[in-house]
């Protein structure tokens, strides 16, 4: 599996703005309020805008399960 140098540092060592996501959504899933309020400051995003793009992830996750579980491939 190739991945690209901007993924890799975004996963291992959350750097870049995928990083910066990536530690946000941790950030939110620890219920880390005050760092989450921080981290979307430095990323530009609104509160709705968070909430709409962790809804659509959600979403893309669940379909992505059902196709597994359906035996799709795509």
């Amino acid at each position: 599996l190739q991945l690209s140098e901007a993924l890799v540092g975004a996963v291992i060592k959350r750097q870049g703005e995928l990083g910066r996501l990536l530690v946000l959504l941790e950030q939110a899933e620890q219920h880390e309020g005050a760092a989450v309020t921080e981290s979307l400051a430095a990323l530009q995003l609104s509160v709705s805008q968070f909430t709409l793009a962790s809804l659509d992830a959600c979403q893309w996750m669940l379909a992505i399960s059902r196709d597994v579980q359906g035996g799709s491939h795509g």
